[in-house]
């Protein structure tokens, strides 16, 4: 008799359960910045300006956040969010040595239903006055929310010596239609040593832009 009287209420019970955690409510979005993911501080500073000053300060830490935390503000429109862990690249390039790739990972950092892709309508690389970069190769020109792709961009010195350019990505992102950044590296003959020279060094922290912090970094 129990056993019939039981079961029912388990049941009961157990319904109750399901359907309290399917109540459950999430957490809000997050307001989207003004001007897009990584640009602005709340405090108003250029995050580019911030964490090329004091990446620890208050703004360059808020603008560092933004990114790492991307998927919690409700962003309508696309954003283009470079990698921002340490870049890294090699110092002691051998000019005879084969085309050394850099990849980028760029991600379109808006997700959610009804989120637009990102779509990029050109890559260039800009100061490369000794032609040491080819044209930077793309997977696809079009990003789904939450999705990243790699930009890859050959390097090779036609002699020893330092190649400072950039590269500019131009897109429909909110953030940064025009996303700049730089690229620097040096060529050295095999087996020359400097005394800033390593073996794939870290660059330094990276501003939201995609850059280091100083050019100097990856020097």
């Amino acid at each position: 008799m129990y056993e019939r009287l039981l079961s029912p209420v388990l049941l009961l019970a157990l319904a109750a359960l399901a359907l309290a955690g399917c109540g459950e409510d999430k957490p809000p979005l997050l307001t989207c910045p003004a001007k897009g993911i990584g640009v602005q501080a709340a405090n108003g500073t250029s995050c580019s300006n911030a964490i090329a000053i004091d990446p620890k300060s208050a703004a360059a830490q808020d603008c560092l956040n933004q990114i790492q935390k991307s998927k919690e503000y409700d962003c309508t429109e696309p954003q283009i969010c470079p990698d921002q862990g340490k870049l890294r690249y090699s110092d002691s390039i051998d000019p005879a040595a084969p085309p050394f790739t850099m990849t980028l990972t760029l991600t379109n950092c808006t997700g959610g239903p009804g989120k637009r892709n990102l779509v990029i309508s050109g890559l260039a690389v800009a100061g490369d006055s000794r032609c040491s970069f080819k044209e930077p190769e793309v997977e696809s020109r079009e990003v789904k929310p939450g999705e990243s792709i790699f930009v890859r961009l050959l390097y090779k010195a036609p002699a020893v010596g330092e190649d400072h350019a950039a590269l500019h990505i131009i897109s429909d992102a909110q953030n940064y239609k025009r996303l700049v950044i730089p690229i620097c590296f040096k060529a050295l003959p095999k087996g020359t040593s400097s005394p800033d020279a390593g073996s794939d060094p870290e660059a330094g922290p990276t501003r939201p832009d995609g850059g280091p912090a100083r050019c100097g970094d990856w020097r």
